[in-house]
């Protein structure tokens, strides 16, 4: 009998602190459940590859868009992996009404292109999405042809929140999407052991995820702002990025005057890192897995809406979260801060309400996953 081959694909091994914890996640859970299967991961150069292998802990074979293989399993592992908020051309416009008017055939069409161009190299009896975030696109989007026939050929599509069903439904997906949560939840597969919180209630140390953003960075000026008024008040405050080379513009702009954590760390310890993240009382982020892994461990957040992801929070942690406009952030993120901490225990407590629940939700949807996985195996 043939090892069962599965390939795990996602932005991972570029450095993205939460695609880190997704692969992880995922990466961890179908090692427990089919040990027999060998495990791939793709990824696009071979500097990829040697990180992969010392944030997993052990080697792993890796391919890229090169390779011709097949397997039995390809699964999508998380992450806002459809969407785009760029505009393209008038020509997009006018295709992109025609694909969502005919999405099953335009799949049909695209299909037979790639073959008879010999484009389709890596191929699979069944493809899933896991933990995945289907969001929005622009009428004119340059990336929309090519997602709508991979949202088709999903055998099995379990999505992160209610807006995402919402939005695989108006794709015309071909399988009905599953509602789930965010993979992150998923803490047994990647939390640091044996790392507490050691900060006292009310210690006023605020952590701040910030991210570059390159169609509005005017954002990171303005809460930077906001952190110098609030250290004036006594407050201690770090600056985190989640991503150090994509970040480098907004790293600039922050470490003159603050603290800055960067991930990866020279080290490449996730508990090192999570030990100085975890050193706060409060996380203010406009990074959607700033605010999710903020939550399991307990530390509630604010997130600034950099992105219309962001919105989807609120319910996911329908009891703690807090969203801020963009165009907020001059004249309320501060306020919003100070009524946070006086009421920072309440806070603390509805957050893990939130982390809990969620916590249910994805074991029950990696439970419902493993299942279909088993039975084709």
């Amino acid at each position: 009998m043939n090892r069962k081959k599965i390939l795990l694909q996602g932005y991972y091994g570029f450095g993205n602190l939460g695609d880190d914890i997704l692969l992880l996640v995922c990466y961890h859970n179908l090692k427990w459940h089919f040990p027999e299967a060998e495990l791939v991961v793709f990824v696009n150069t071979e500097q990829t590859s040697s990180y992969l292998n010392g944030l997993l802990g052990e080697n792993i074979r890796t391919i890229n868009y090169s390779a011709r293989e097949h397997f039995d399993f390809i699964v999508h592992g998380g992450g806002g992996v459809h969407y785009d908020y760029e505009h393209g051309n008038f020509l997009f416009s006018v295709l992109n009404r025609i694909i969502l008017n005919k999405p099953s055939w335009f799949t049909k069409l695209y299909q037979f292109y790639k073959v008879v161009k010999s484009k389709e190299n890596i191929s699979t009896t069944y493809r899933i999405g896991l933990g995945i975030g289907v969001g929005t696109f622009t009428p004119s989007s340059r990336k929309f042809y090519t997602n709508v026939p991979l949202l088709n050929g999903y055998d099995y599509l379990q999505v992160r929140d209610s807006a995402s069903v919402a939005a695989a439904i108006r794709y015309k997906t071909r399988v009905s999407p599953v509602v789930s949560t965010d993979l992150a939840f998923f803490s047994e597969y990647w939390h640091p052991s044996g790392l507490k919180k050691t900060v006292e209630p009310a210690s006023k140390r605020i952590g701040m995820v910030l991210r570059y953003w390159k169609s509005n960075n005017d954002y990171v000026k303005e809460t930077l702002d906001v952190a110098k008024s609030l250290r004036d008040r006594g407050f201690s405050i770090t600056f985190f990025s989640f991503e150090k080379v994509y970040d480098t513009p907004y790293s600039k702009l922050v470490q003159d005057d603050f603290n800055l954590v960067e991930w990866p760390l020279e080290s490449g310890n996730l508990s090192e890192f999570f030990a100085r993240f975890c050193d706060h009382d409060l996380i203010v982020s406009s990074r959607f897995h700033g605010v999710i892994l903020a939550s399991t461990f307990g530390l509630p957040s604010i997130a600034l809406k950099l992105d219309p992801k962001l919105s989807t929070l609120k319910g996911i942690l329908p009891e703690s979260a807090q969203v801020l406009e963009l165009e907020q952030i001059p004249t309320q993120l501060e306020s919003l801060i100070l009524a946070t901490f006086s009421d920072i225990q309440s806070w603390k407590e509805s957050t893990l309400r939130d982390f809990e629940r969620n916590n249910k939700i994805i074991h029950q949807g990696m439970d419902s996953v493993n299942t279909f996985i088993r039975e084709r195996l």
